[in-house]
């Protein structure tokens, strides 16, 4: 199971975006994914939807000092589809294909560990469903994908999806990712 493998800290690359820096090429990507390999960082969640993140991520993960020193099966690569814009979504089984597809090329790999619905909150179950069939369909004809998901916000829908994909498909979900940020403390 994906529980056995995923580390406890994952690196997070929403931050590779113009949502949170004005320039995200001129950040050091390359030297914070090494530095995060380097320090026992095994796991990197990125998304189409956070801008040249996926770009960035692959261009590090590319350089000759990570392919010598961190082979491919020693970090997990997650990323998401299905979510384009702020207020646009696709979860056609078409865009699905061209997503994968895509990630994989930008992340320079030709598997992805796990790929998550991208905040299913936004859509429809039955266009959840669509997409998590088509990633199941990548998974188990091109070996393509390892594991799949969904994400969003709201636990109460997550859980209602998770169910209904379940009861649906008699497969479980291998992940359900909400936001999380370890310096957000619950003080109530």
């Amino acid at each position: 199971p994906l529980s056995s493998i995923l580390p406890p800290l994952i690196f997070g690359t929403a931050t590779f975006n113009h949502q949170y820096n004005s320039d995200p090429f001129s950040l050091d990507t390359t030297g914070l994914v090494t530095s995060a390999l380097t320090h026992g960082i095994r796991a990197f969640d990125t998304s189409p939807y956070y801008g040249p993140s996926e770009q960035l991520l692959g261009e590090a993960l590319a350089t000759p000092f990570v392919r010598q020193t961190f082979p491919r099966d020693s970090y997990l690569l997650l990323t998401k589809v299905g979510r384009i814009q702020a207020d646009e979504f696709d979860y056609s089984k078409e865009w699905v294909r061209e997503s994968v597809a895509r990630s994989l090329e930008r992340l320079h790999t030709d598997y992805l560990d796990l790929v998550y619905c991208h905040d299913v909150e936004f859509v429809t179950p039955a266009e959840v469903l669509e997409a998590v069939k088509e990633l199941r369909r990548i998974r188990d004809d091109e070996g393509k994908i390892r594991y799949i998901g969904i994400s969003g916000y709201p636990l109460d829908v997550l859980g209602a999806m998770s169910e209904m994909i379940l009861r649906e498909t008699g497969e479980g979900l291998d992940a359900v990712q909400s936001y999380a940020n370890f310096t957000l403390q619950n003080e109530t």
